[in-house]
């Protein structure tokens, strides 16, 4: 494909590159999401069939059990064939498990029902990546900034794959998008880091970039693999020669009556299982953090929300976990979670530029769903009571 001037093809802007350094960390496979299966919503769960395995397959994907996602889906539309959500999660589990092609044609399925889902778009975008064909990815995230010209995961992917391109100035541009849409999220950082790689020489577009996969067996460089071979020689010519001493023959022993074998059989030596320690305090939150955020950036919003629950039992006070709760709320429609969370993460926040990022989604949640007015309560003024008739006169 050829080059594409990103800042005309995306919203006809420009885009000034910024100067920093780091290295390249990539984005894991790709963006999934997950139907809701919070308490809040299980009452009802008998309104759709295959609930069950649609959640055995949410558990197998966080879990990195692939296959057993792909059969636990593939059950839930068996059960109930317009379930979307499975249908997204059957293709990502696909994904995960290095079936592009079955990924595929499950994406664009998905696509077919729900033609404004922009995340779709994003996934279609990672799965043409690992096919090889930028230029139908570069279409997909096209098609997605459309959808959604502030979906961040969309301008993320776009600075990789302008990167697989060797396409150094629209990578940088790219991730700057990204960052001025997304703010505080665990790809932030990364996003500049590439940025400050790309500008500085540390990172090589189309080379840094290259997902390499192998099973050769590593060797260590040739310099410090004579250097093994000549200490190993060394050592082995240091070393005293043993003399064997020949065994004497044994005597022949008179033939005796045979004597059945009494020695006991020993027990078979069983590993003991190893049991990891029950995380507790800090140790809990920071887990629990860390595990929410990464469900959170590809997109599983009812894992991240049932982890950063558990974080914020432990802290509730904390600005980061009420930001992550808000927003993970806040992807999963949620908007009434997600307000209170995002509303306290205001109050105990420091920095005013995160929080600016904060009060304009608020102020788009304000937007997007107006307040009812209020029913009076005042109640209907009574009619006036008629005046009694006068009483005839006696004559």
């Amino acid at each position: 494909m050829g080059q594409v001037e990103y800042g005309q093809e995306k919203c006809r802007r420009g885009y000034q590159a910024m100067k920093r350094t780091t290295l390249i960390i990539l984005l894991s496979l790709l963006v999934i999401s997950s139907f809701s299966v919070m308490s809040c919503r299980k009452k009802s769960e008998s309104k759709y069939p295959g609930v069950d395995r649609y959640n055995q397959g949410i558990a197998a994907l966080e879990a990195g059990n692939y296959k057993g996602a792909i059969v636990e889906f593939t059950a839930a539309l068996e059960a109930d064939p317009n379930n979307y959500e499975a249908l997204k999660n059957l293709a990502g589990a696909y994904a995960y498990d290095g079936n592009w092609t079955q990924a595929l044609e499950r994406y664009h399925q998905a696509l077919q029902r729900q033609p404004n889902d922009a995340s779709i778009y994003v996934n279609l975008a990672q799965t043409y990546r690992h096919l090889k064909d930028p230029e139908q990815a570069w279409q997909m995230l096209r098609s997605a900034m459309t959808k959604d010209p502030n979906y961040p995961l969309a301008h993320y992917v776009a600075g990789e794959l302008f990167m697989d391109m060797g396409d150094t100035e629209n990578a940088i541009a790219a991730f700057s998008d990204y960052i001025a849409v997304e703010q505080g999220s665990m790809l932030t950082d990364r996003a500049q880091r590439m940025i400050d790689g790309l500008i500085s020489g540390e990172i090589v577009p189309g080379v840094d970039t290259e997902i390499i996969e192998t099973t050769e067996e590593i060797q260590p460089p040739e310099d410090i693999q004579a250097e093994i071979e000549q200490e190993i020689a060394e050592r082995e010519a240091t070393e005293e020669p043993v003399e064997e001493t020949p065994e004497p023959e044994p005597a022949q022993p008179e033939a005796e009556e045979e004597t059945p074998d009494e020695t006991p059989e020993t027990p078979e030596e069983t590993t003991p299982e190893v049991v990891e320690p029950e995380l507790q305090g800090d140790d809990l939150y920071n887990d629990r953090l860390s595990r929410g955020r990464r469900m959170r950036a590809i997109g599983s919003t009812d894992a991240a929300i049932r982890l950063l629950l558990e974080a914020y039992a432990v802290h509730p006070d904390y600005a980061q976990v009420n930001y992550e709760l808000g927003m993970a709320y806040l992807a999963a429609g949620q908007n009434a979670n997600a307000r209170t969370h995002l509303e306290k993460y205001l109050q105990l926040e420091t920095n005013e530029q995160a929080k600016e990022d904060v009060r304009a989604r608020l102020r788009a949640l304000d937007t997007a769903q107006p307040e009812e007015p209020e029913e009076t309560t005042e109640e209907p003024e009574s009619e006036p009571e008629p005046e009694p008739e006068p009483e005839p006169e006696e004559d």
